[in-house]
């Protein structure tokens, strides 16, 4: 019985700083960081789409249109909780601005059926090994970048977002006022 406390409790305080399948497997302490910085040519990646017969997602030719893109997990309580305040927002945002989900280090079928819970309609990729969100400067999930209309990564942040804050992120970096 105290074990089981033990690991519960430990369990408790991984989920409240970061989920813990993210490409490390630990949560951040205080003294570690949550975001890295972003390699020089991530934006110019082509991933693979998420499920059977979906294309490649090509982000160099979302050029010209700012676009945000989510990192999530089926597994991550904290993912599930903003994915449908990001397409709230989204949907608000008429067609200013773009998002891609890319489902890290997930079975296809279990990040298709939480895309299909959370209600999402944006392009869809899959980051089997983690090696595409740490190229953008995430560490762990939730994490959520910010790029702008000629592909420089403006903001990288990590943890979950409603949809407010998703707004002002979108107004302060990006310049995009959406009205929710």
């Amino acid at each position: 019985m105290r074990r089981a406390l033990i690991v519960s409790l430990l369990l408790a305080g991984v989920m409240a700083v970061g989920c813990t399948d993210a490409p490390d497997t630990a949560g951040p302490t205080n003294d570690e960081p949550t975001e890295g910085e972003p390699e020089a040519n991530a934006t110019e990646r082509v991933l693979t789409g998420l499920g059977e017969g979906a294309g490649e997602v090509d982000l160099a030719g979302f050029r010209g249109t700012p676009l945000v893109v989510n990192f999530f997990a089926s597994t991550c309580v904290p993912c599930v909780e903003e994915m449908p305040a990001i397409e709230r927002v989204f949907q608000a945002g008429a067609g200013r601005f773009a998002v891609v989900g890319v489902a890290v280090n997930d079975r296809v079928d279990d990040a298709l059926a939480l895309v299909e819970r959370t209600g999402v309609t944006w392009d869809l990729a899959t980051d089997p090994d983690g090696t595409f969100i740490r190229a953008m400067g995430g560490l762990y999930l939730p994490t959520t970048a910010l790029i702008d209309a000629e592909g420089e990564v403006v903001e990288v942040r990590t943890g979950t977002l409603d949809a407010d804050e998703l707004v002002d992120l979108l107004d302060e970096h990006l310049g995009l006022r959406v009205e929710l």
